[in-house]
Parts: structure tokens; sequence; C-alpha cells
């Protein structure tokens, strides 16, 4: 069997048996829910994190009849784990999305002149749409009629731009990113009010947000200046929306992942050849979505049923269960192995993963888990993972790029 066709299990843990020698009817009969345990497959018992075993299995706990009391189990793929084929072990900690954020600013303008931006989008959806074609959706703004103010006054202000292709892209109903305006340089409240008679909302430090009316503000506040140098400027940045998650009863028939939104700007017409974007924020994928495991354990569900996921008699979804809470956030343990079996005259090779979710709230228990599995792979040469990240947060809102760890809290094996 291929490796990437791999025969695979999603399991939920909340709690971890850590005790030596109990049953799954022990555990079972004990009535928690998602409950896991690391047995030892020939003796049916569990093991701690100071005991070994050749042969394991990993179960846990399940409700069937929804009255939150353990009455059933689920078990790691395959009949059972053989230690030493194990071939992977690793933990990943829950990793936040994060929006691409680019800034198009230090632009200057005339009156009576086109400008623009051009965005080139990118996301799973619009590849499933439409392949590999580009979306690109251009963004223009003519500036007003020129003033006869001879040569005292800049014949344009750049706020007027600003101001034209933030409304733009924010009333697009594409609805693929948003923008704001943002103080070019710090903004004092006193010095505006004097020049405009207005109310300008307050001091405001460069690089911060910047309302509509407080531009209009700063273009009637740039008219009353004789040299264009002193001219007070804002810019425009732009932020990604992802793909929106899709709710569903039973079968998920719009999912995408990942979900993030990716985007290449670019100035056309006045803007051509002379802006030059700044990215304020890079891109990065959200990791351990209960969305996203809730769609894993969908797809694992025809390697231990039926294989097919819709009724041949009625044509709608069969009844699924399903253990991951599509609203929470997980820490991920991967265990993948190689099942040898004797068949006839010659040996095969069966590859197998099971995945373990924590809700991000359970370090306590996933250290726990990892101690027991430490103990039984780190003699065949695995990292350790117990302490891979004891200072990684609960909250969920963590972005944790694996290449940003050191080795000893990337939670590689």
């Amino acid at each position: 069997m291929s490796t990437n066709n791999d025969v695979f299990k999603v399991l939920v843990g909340k709690t971890v048996e850590d005790g030596l020698g109990n049953t799954l009817s022990n555990i079972v009969d004990a009535g928690d829910v998602a409950h896991l345990g690391v047995f030892d497959y020939d003796k049916a018992t569990s093991l701690n994190s100071s005991t070994a075993a050749k042969n394991i299995f990993l179960a846990t706990t399940l409700d069937k009849d929804g009255d939150n009391v353990a009455d059933s189990i689920e078990k790691s793929a395959g009949q059972y784990i053989q230690v030493k084929n194990v071939r992977g072990y690793t933990v990943r900690p829950h990793t936040a999305a994060r929006p691409l954020i680019v800034k198009v600013g230090g632009y200057e303008a005339n009156c009576e002149t086109e400008y623009g931006i051009r965005l080139s989008f990118s996301n799973e959806e619009i590849f499933k749409r439409q392949g590999y074609n580009q979306l690109t959706v251009p963004y223009t703004y003519v500036t007003g009629a020129c003033d006869d103010c001879g040569t005292i006054c800049p014949t344009g202000d750049a706020n007027e731009v600003t101001l034209g292709l933030a409304k733009n892209i924010n009333n697009d109903p594409l609805g693929l990113v948003k923008a704001t305006m943002v103080a070019r340089e710090a903004l004092t409240k006193a010095t505006i009010d004097a020049a405009t008679g207005g109310a300008f909302s307050g001091n405001i430090a460069a690089g911060d947000e910047i309302l509509e009316a407080d531009v209009e503000l700063l273009i009637a506040f740039n008219k009353t200046l004789s040299d264009g140098d002193s001219y007070l400027y804002t810019d425009v940045v732009i932020e990604t929306i992802p793909v929106k998650v899709n709710k569903y009863c039973s079968v998920n028939l719009r999912y995408y992942k990942p979900r993030q939104t990716n985007v290449e700007v670019s100035g056309i017409a006045g803007f051509e050849g002379v802006i030059t974007p700044e990215v304020l924020q890079e891109l990065a994928y959200e990791e351990g979505s209960g969305y996203d495991l809730k769609q894993k354990e969908f797809e694992s569900q025809s390697m231990g049923g039926s294989p097919y996921v819709l009724s041949e008699a009625t044509g709608t979804a069969r009844y699924l269960e399903y253990t991951v809470d599509v609203n929470e956030k997980y820490d991920v343990v991967a265990l993948t192995y190689d099942s040898y079996n004797t068949e006839a005259w010659h040996g095969s090779l069966s590859n197998q993963t099971t995945w373990i979710a924590f809700p991000t709230s359970e370090k306590v228990e996933l250290r726990k888990f990892l101690a027991i599995l430490d103990n039984l792979l780190s003699p065949l040469g695995f990292d350790e993972l117990a302490d891979d990240f004891a200072s990684a947060g609960t909250a969920g809102t963590a972005v944790e790029p694996t290449e940003d760890e050191t080795a000893d809290t990337d939670g590689l094996a």
C-alpha cells in the first residue's frame, strides 16, 4: 500500500489513562468520555510511562447514546501497532490562522488622473472552481478636477486616492479583501483643527488606522497649506479574508483547506512602476482546527465501515458519527506505522496512521499521553516529545510556525 494512501483513524482524547494493568472494560465502566489509553495488545491491559510492550493499540471511550457517559470505544488504525515498525511520531500544537496584510503607500497624486492597483488572488476555493487560472481584480480611482491654483499648491492630494481606493475595495461584492486607511506620519488633532475648524478624532500615530471623516479633514487641511511638501498623507492597507467555513449536517460538500487567501499587489494606471507594496504581516495557515479534523474523521469513515457516504436507497447522507468538535481547537499527535504481515510465502507491509487530538486546554493530559509514547519509542531513536512545547498557550490564538521552533520545541521526532 502506498504511504500516500495510508489507512488512518482520528481519536479524540480529553483525559489519559496512566494507570497500569487496567482493561478496556474497566475504563469504559468508569464512564468518562474521551478517556484515552495506550494498551498492551498481548495482555489487553493499559500501560503507563514506565512500562514497555512489543505490540500496542490506542483506544478512547465514546458516548454512543448521548447521555454523556462512556459506553463504547474507538481504536487506533489497524488491528494493533507493532512498536518496532513505528516510522513517524510528531506532535503539533494548534496554530492559529493569520491573514496577509499589505500596505500600499508612499505615493502622491495629481488631479484628473487615474490610479489603481491590481490584486491577484489565490486560495483553494478559486483553484477548485477555475483551476490554476489566476483570478485578478483591478481597483481604480480617478482624482477630481484640477483647481486653478497656479504654481503655489500641488495639483492633487494623495488622500483622495487613499479614500477612493479603500471605498472601492470595501464595496466589492466579492469580499476577498478589506481595506483600511492608515496615517503615513503622526497626526496632531490641535494642528488640524486649528486650520480646518473641524473635529479631528484625536492624535494618531504613524501607521495607525484613520477614519474616513478624518481623511476628509486632512484633504481640507492640505488645501490651507501653500507648500506641498508639508501635506499630511495617508496610505491604504489591504487585509485578506479567508474562505468561509461551511456549516453542514453530515457530509461537507463545500470543504476547502487551507482557507486563507493569498494576494499579490501590483500598480496599474498612474501607479504602474511607482508603488512598492510592503508586507506588514505574513500569511499563516491554521493547524489543529476542529473543522479540519472533523473532515479528516469523515474521510476515515470509509476505512472502518461502508465506503459510501450516501445511501444507495435514498441518495441521502448516511448517519455518520463524529467525535471531533467542530468548534474546538486541538493539539494533534501523529503516529505513523507499518503493519508487517506474513502472507503465504512472502510478507507485506500495510501503511497506517492514527491522529490523536487533544483540546488545547488539556496540555497536562496530552503530556501524560506523550510520556507513555516517549517511553515506548525513545529506545528506537525517536525524540521525546512530552516536553517539546511546555510553554505553549491554551487560548488557540497563537501562531506557532514549525520553522520558528527550536529542536526542543518543534514537536518533531
